[in-house]
């Protein structure tokens, strides 16, 4: 049975709910990142956590994202280097438990593969590369599994048209 969920407080009085476990695991700055980014998470506004290497940025968003997934969310798309791919996954795996991880790498099967799973009813976390999701080909191919999941969670109202290079007329 999971234990109670810490809550981690915002300024507007609202709170983001973790797993006591993950909760309890974060150094004080550690927490204080994870509440920045619940707020603008509830304000859907993006941002950049930048810090000195070391201190845990991959924790932070992980923690972030687990919080997330408490709050109804059930997809993810991470963009990283290459080369963060599998330690990415590897922290992903830990730090979220029960919410699958994807990776968009690899043979296009494996591609393919992966954007098939993503796309079931419990989600996940679909990490990729910079370099992969700049082909044109692939950034349709995530873009059109983006849409499919946006779809079917709220329905066509809610999805906006993008120009993309094959709709350009």
């Amino acid at each position: 049975s999971e234990s109670q969920p810490s809550r981690v407080n915002l300024k507007d009085g609202d709170s983001f709910h973790l797993p006591k476990e993950t909760f309890d695991r974060l150094y004080p700055y550690q927490r204080a990142g994870v509440a920045w980014m619940a707020r603008l998470f509830q304000k859907r506004q993006g941002g950049i956590l930048a810090d000195e290497m070391g201190l845990g940025k991959t924790i932070q968003v992980c923690a972030m994202l687990n919080g997330a997934r408490k709050a109804g969310a059930l997809h993810a798309l991470l963009l990283l280097p290459v080369t963060l791919i599998d330690q990415w996954a590897k922290e992903a795996r830990i730090w979220c438990p029960g919410w699958p991880v994807y990776t968009y790498y690899g043979t296009q099967a494996q591609r393919a593969r992966a954007l098939r799973r993503v796309r079931r009813p419990q989600g996940g976390i679909l990490l990729t590369s910079y370099a992969l999701i700049g082909n044109t080909e692939d950034l349709l191919q995530v873009n059109a599994a983006a849409r499919a999941l946006l779809q079917s969670s709220c329905g066509a109202s809610c999805v906006r048209t993008a120009r993309t290079p094959a709709s350009n007329g």
